[in-house]
């Protein structure tokens, strides 16, 4: 549900990376991290099902891998947030 999510918001960012006054070094930028933020959703994702086909029971380090990967994936977005407010306000 969360990659569709970011799909959704990736396409009009896409867009707006393509039609911003940026030199093309900050779009490149621009496009690695947002590509960035949907590789990492993917590997998240895929660390989430390990852990439920692994075990349904709770486990203290299955939460902690749950948890890395959002980590992770939060990470990515602020990185992408980051890099559109220093491309703009600079």
């Amino acid at each position: 549900m969360s990659f569709k999510v970011e799909i959704l918001i990736a396409i009009p960012l896409l867009i707006a990376i393509y039609l911003v006054n940026f030199e093309m070094m900050e779009k490149t930028i621009l496009l690695i991290t947002l590509f960035l933020v949907l590789i990492v959703e993917i590997l998240n994702s895929a660390v989430e099902n390990v852990v439920d086909i692994t075990t349904k029971e709770y486990h203290i380090l299955a939460k902690n891998a749950k948890d890395m990967g959002a980590g992770a994936v939060f990470i990515s977005i602020c990185l992408h947030v980051i890099c559109w407010g220093i491309f703009y306000f600079n």
